[in-house]
C-alpha cells in the first residue's frame, strides 16, 4: 500500500494541472495545496474522492 510520494518539479502550477487531470481520471481530487511563488516549499496533496 502506498501512503504518499513526493515528486520534485520545476513548474508547480503546470504539474498540479497535469495531476488534477491524470489523477482525476483515476478518482482522485486535489484536497490541499500551497502554491505560493514566494514560498520555498510548494505542495499539492491528492486523495481518493471516495474517502
Amino acid at each position: 500500500m502506498l501512503h504518499h510520494a513526493s515528486l520534485g518539479v520545476s513548474d508547480i502550477e503546470r504539474s498540479a494541472a497535469f495531476y488534477d487531470a491524470a489523477l482525476g481520471a483515476l478518482g482522485y481530487v486535489r484536497v490541499w495545496d500551497d502554491i505560493d511563488p514566494d514560498s520555498h516549499a510548494l505542495e499539492a496533496v491528492f486523495n481518493s474522492a471516495k474517502s
